[in-house]
């Protein structure tokens, strides 16, 4: 594993702050470009390494890839070839969860189980009847906070005052495994909690702010869940939300065939733009829109040459333009205006987000604002789980009688 420096600054950007990758360089006809950190610019895709190369503190897990990997060249009209990684189909991703919540029978305060009222149409749904300062998170209620996850993507709990770290991780090991790639803040009161804040001196600032995204997209396995929790809010802080099948699904045939063969080339990472959420099964997206995260965008796989082609900086604008008109879209998009207490899980897979700039309005005109969040791992790449539905989508039938 490789040590992340502890950063000396506060890092604007929701991943670790590692040296800057060098300038792309041309070696055999092919132009690359190098971390210092890492064997690659695709560091994510060309590892067996586990995943405490973030985080010696995050929970236990191992990440296993059975097959070889595989190189892809990639190649563009004029624009700077990037050597990346890619897994083969099948790769196997065994985790260690260790959950800590209890999986016996157990139910919310008062003997019953939580009701549901929605935030959008399409999405999102506050929840009440659950306090997590005294809820046993037994079995019953587990199944039905994943059930309910899946079905709404964000779940908005109010009223649960400042819960303990171990509340909150608690919590968040009933979704799987926690996974810290981030910065600790001297007043974070766990390794695992990410502490966020408008003043400097209370946590991390300007978190969310570099443009719409999913969180992780640095990762080979971008975060299945985030669990956000508010210490304290500022009268401006909101966020935004966007859900991202309803957006495949607006696209007319021609535009959707072209994304679905399309690849975010982020920093350090690739995906594909469009994959089958690993839950639900429905295409959902994988980006960062931000210009620290977000490099071009890419056209086309071909297995047997393994090559791509990138796409140019007028082309890759277009699309990422595309892109967040339909993020920005008001018939979609909610304003979630926090209220201190609140506790939200939101399915990070199934829709982006973006921080209002009142996030980083002055403490002293709009008040304090702290943000724990928890991050839980994924649990396979959007690349194998995209060559995964392929396979499975052209595997015929058998005809044995």
């Amino acid at each position: 594993p490789h040590e992340v420096p502890t950063p000396t600054t506060t890092d604007p950007d929701d991943r670790p702050r590692r040296p800057t990758p060098t300038q792309p360089h041309t070696e055999g006809g092919r132009t690359h470009v190098t971390d210092p950190t890492l064997p690659n610019a695709c560091h994510e895709l060309l590892t067996h390494r586990t995943n405490e190369r973030f985080s010696s503190t995050s929970s236990k897990r191992c990440t296993i890839l059975t097959p070889p990997l595989r190189c892809f060249s990639f190649s563009g009209r004029g624009a700077a070839a990037v050597t990346v990684a890619c897994v083969a189909v099948g790769i196997d991703l065994t985790t260690e969860a260790g959950m800590a919540c209890d999986r016996g029978q157990g139910t919310a305060s008062g003997g019953t189980l939580y009701s549901l009222s929605p935030i959008h149409p399409s999405f999102g749904a506050y929840v009440a009847g659950l306090n997590f300062a005294d809820a046993k998170l037994g079995k019953e209620i587990v199944t039905r906070l994943e059930e309910d996850l899946a079905k709404h993507r964000l779940l908005v709990f109010r009223g649960q005052g400042r819960l303990s770290a171990e509340i909150q991780l608690a919590l968040s090991k009933c979704f799987g495994v926690v996974e810290s790639t981030f910065y600790r803040h001297p007043k974070s009161p766990h390794s695992d909690i990410f502490r966020v804040s408008n003043d400097p001196m209370e946590g991390c600032t300007k978190v969310g702010r570099a443009g719409w995204h999913i969180d992780g997209t640095f990762l080979q396995n971008p975060f299945r869940v985030q669990i956000m929790h508010f210490w304290s809010v500022n009268t401006e802080g909101s966020t935004y939300f966007s859900p991202l099948n309803e957006i495949i699904e607006t696209l007319d045939e021609e535009e959707r065939k072209e994304w679905e063969n399309l690849f975010f080339v982020g920093d350090s990472s690739i995906h594909p733009l469009v994959y089958p959420h690993p839950t639900t099964q429905k295409p959902t997206l994988c980006f960062h829109l931000g210009d620290s995260f977000f490099r071009c965008f890419a056209r086309g796989c071909d297995k047997l040459n393994q090559k791509a082609e990138v796409l140019d900086k007028q082309e890759s604008d277009a699309i990422r333009s595309r892109l967040l008109g339909l993020l920005e879209d008001e018939k979609r998009k909610v304003e979630i205006k926090w209220k201190e207490g609140d506790l939200a899980i939101v399915d990070n897979l199934a829709l982006g987000h973006f921080a209002s700039v009142g996030t980083q309005s002055p403490r002293e005109k709009s008040g304090l604002r702290i943000l724990h969040r928890t991050t839980i791992s994924g649990t396979a790449s959007p690349l194998a789980l995209k060559l995964s539905a392929q396979s499975r989508k052209h595997q015929k039938p058998s005809n044995r009688s």
